[in-house]
């Protein structure tokens, strides 16, 4: 188990790449997570090197999500919502 845990990527890198896939787009990724379009950047590079495979089309101006990066997304997209004592924690 401890094992599987070393292969993960952080939770900041996950979250740059999140923000990303969200707002297709480096820099509104970076605004909301109060850091650089570089350390973004970086964060979702990093990913695609730990997985093997490339998240985002980069293009010209513009992301695209990729297979892969779709996948990413959908995971993201089906987790279950917290249980009503959790959910109820969080700020309005």
């Amino acid at each position: 188990m401890v094992e599987q845990r070393r292969n993960l990527p952080s939770l900041d890198l996950l979250r740059g790449f999140e923000a990303a896939a969200r707002n297709l787009s480096f820099t509104r990724a970076a605004e909301e997570l109060f850091v650089t379009q570089s350390a973004v950047s970086r964060q979702v590079k990093t990913i695609e090197e730990h997985l093997g495979v490339a998240l985002f089309a980069r293009r010209h101006r513009a992301l695209q999500l990729t297979e892969a990066g779709h996948a990413g997304r959908a995971a993201r997209d089906t987790r279950r919502p917290a249980p009503p004592r959790i959910a109820a924690l969080r700020p309005v």
